[in-house]
């Protein structure tokens, strides 16, 4: 069985064949050295055989085709370069160190003559000492093939030999695939001799037999990937600054908008049921009346019937009807405060904490308004009936209120109007006390003011609202019940449903999350950008160090040990603008706070909820990351970037 060989290599390259039929078997140890003149492919046969470069062909190892170039480089090989491409960021010691595979470490330096060269910085090395720290990189890792491109050729006679003796020593039990132009080296020193000629190979030597060996895989320590990630990143330090911020800003600013979203639904949601009508509905009956020869409907608004009400009486079994009194008792109406008039609103409401009609509630709003805690109304004006026989009976009415302020109701603030609340049920009361003396001669039975409105109402009347009430016990339940009531089908006519607090809520709610929503939509687009830039911030930072890469992968480190570093920078990376977004969101809340009484931003719960969010996105952000840079990790041409500049 073979130890190495190639059967039928071809490369081309631009449709220019580089060598064709290359079919050679190598010995399991001693130095087979490859000659040829400049230029015929000796170097791109080496990368073939180490899987840099693709192809045609099959190559085996120990009697097997290689289809996994990067477990074969990480087990069995090891290469030594011409322009020896060590690690300048490492000291000698780190650089031969590198995989911390060997126990010979010891015997290594101790052959190479490096001991007291360890803690150097391999810029401070001559050629040939560079070039012994590179063999013993190799040695660390006891590779079974050695690869040796050009090495004596930039060296003088005397360390040409004395490296040529350390692979002389060595190649007892390793097989030395060496590339040099020095006839007289490798007449001396070579075991077997491979010479290129038109493309094609001859033999001069002979083979020595092998004794299989399974290999050792070899991994770099978590701690020298760090440094390795973190000496790439200085290369590239502004560019990661720039990219960081631009990603903490963007991150910054979407965690705040999330924040005060949360903080706004909140607020919102507290206070939604805070207005004493909000469980008072107004339901009215939008009717259409075709007009007779034409296409055209008018549509009217009325006092739903009873027999209007049967038709829903599955959906308000629980309410309470009432009649709304709202034409006179205005609910935008003037009071007047210590002899200064004031506009409110003036609202029905179902609180039991007042206890009689002339008692009301306000809100924070109203109670600004008040100089004592006494207000009046007054309405003075006719009370017209017009009968069937358009006979009109006329009250005057002379109505006046000394209404006193109880307490303060605490509601939704944020663009609140004054508002003053009354007992519906003490003021019903009340009206229904109010005697009409000429409608009760006129009908010759004692009819009250709220008797007149309810029930003697007719064809434009005045005080014709043209809708009830709803009192609603159901406080969770009201949203559904308006829909559902609106969403009843009837055959031309239509109910109307509304509360004036929750249209108002959703119409403070809808003008809030328009704008969070343009903001949002300017900072996705702002992410976006950020997003690109960390692109080509990791695309900058290959860049940087694919010279380093195609080193890393060449000597025998795998590829998914070279893709985390790329991961570990992007991780630095995230890591680094999570912090900085989380300090400029943490400066910025109490400054918010400040001018936005309604927002609580550094409530520990909304913070923890928006800070994972922030966290699930920028693992999805390092996943797509982590994988552009494996992509183009992939595309780097090992050979190309590793050629001598």
């Amino acid at each position: 069985m073979e130890f190495f060989s190639c059967e039928q290599l071809k490369k081309s390259f631009d449709r220019e064949v580089i060598f064709e039929d290359i079919s050679i078997s190598f010995s399991s140890h001693g130095i087979t050295s490859i000659m040829g003149p400049s230029g015929c492919g000796k170097s791109t046969l080496i990368n073939c055989l180490l899987g840099l470069e693709k192809c045609q062909g099959n190559i085996k190892f120990q009697g097997k085709i290689i289809k996994n170039f990067d477990e074969f480089r990480n087990r069995y090989t090891g290469i030594i370069f011409q322009s020896f491409h060590l690690l300048e960021y490492l000291t000698v010691k780190e650089n031969i160190t590198l995989f911390d595979s060997s126990n010979n470490f010891n015997k290594v330096i101790k052959m190479l003559d490096l001991e007291d060269k360890l803690n150097y910085k391999v810029s401070l090395l001559s050629g040939g000492e560079k070039q012994r720290v590179a063999i013993a990189r190799t040695l660390m890792k006891d590779p079974l093939v050695i690869f040796c491109d050009e090495i004596t050729g930039s060296l003088d006679e005397g360390n040409a030999k004395g490296i040529m003796r350390y692979l002389k020593k060595i190649s007892k039990d390793k097989l030395i695939i060496n590339i040099s132009h020095n006839h007289s080296l490798v007449n001396q020193y070579s075991d077997e001799i491979i010479k290129f000629n038109n493309k094609k190979i001859q033999y001069i030597g002979k083979q020595i037999n092998y004794i299989s060996n399974k290999g050792k895989r070899h991994r770099l320590s978590f701690f020298k990937l760090m440094v390795s990630g973190n000496y790439f990143m200085k290369k590239s330090l502004f560019k990661i600054i720039l990219s960081s911020f631009s990603l903490s800003i963007s991150l910054a600013l979407i965690g705040i908008i999330v924040n005060m979203n949360i903080s706004l639904n909140i607020y919102f949601n507290k206070f939604k049921s805070s207005s004493l009508d909000y469980n008072i509905l107004e339901l009215a009956m939008k009717r259409e009346t075709k007009i007779e020869n034409t296409s055209f409907s008018l549509t009217k608004q009325t006092r739903p019937s009873r027999d209007d009400l049967n038709k829903i009486e599955h959906l308000i079994y629980k309410c309470d009807i009432g009649y709304n009194f709202s034409n006179l008792l205005n609910s935008y109406t003037l009071l007047t405060n210590n002899n200064k008039q004031i506009k409110v609103n003036f609202l029905p409401c179902l609180d039991s904490s007042i206890k009689s009609y002339n008692q009301i509630i306000t809100n924070r709003k109203g109670y600004e308004l008040l100089e004592n805690s006494s207000v009046l109304f007054q309405v003075k004006r006719n009370i017209d009936y017009i009968s069937d026989t358009n006979q009109v009976t006329t009250d005057y009415l002379d109505l006046q209120i000394q209404f006193n302020v109880i307490k303060i109701n605490e509601e939704l603030e944020f663009m609140q109007e004054p508002t003053f609340y009354y007992s519906y049920s003490l003021m019903e009361e009340y009206l229904f006390s109010i005697h009409l003396d000429n409608l009760s001669k006129k009908m010759n039975r004692d009819i009250s003011l709220g008797q007149r409105i309810i029930f003697y109402n007719y064809e434009n009347d005045f005080y014709d609202t043209g809708s009830i009430y709803l009192f609603c016990k159901e406080f969770q339940n009201i949203e559904s019940l308006i829909a559902s009531i609106n969403d009843f089908k009837m055959v031309s006519d239509q109910f109307e449903c509304s509360s004036r607090s929750l249209n108002k809520y959703k119409l403070i709610n809808n003008l809030f999350q328009s704008i969070l929503n343009a903001i949002e939509i300017f900072l996705i687009l702002s992410l976006i950008i950020s997003i690109f830039l960390l692109g080509l911030c990791v695309d900058s930072l290959i860049i940087d160090e694919q010279k380093e890469i195609g080193i890393y992968k060449s000597i025998g480190i795998k590829k998914k040990q070279v893709n985390s570093i790329i991961n570990y920078q992007v991780f630095i990376l995230l890591i680094v603008s999570f912090c900085l977004a989380l300090v400029i969101k943490l400066t910025s809340y109490s400054f918010i706070e400040k001018y936005f009484y309604m927002l609580n931003l550094t409530d520990k719960s909304q913070i923890f909820y928006e800070n994972t969010f922030t966290i699930i996105g920028l693992f999805g952000l390092g996943f797509l990351l982590s994988n552009f840079g494996k992509f183009l990790v992939n595309k780097i041409s090992i050979s190309k970037v590793l050629k001598e500049e």
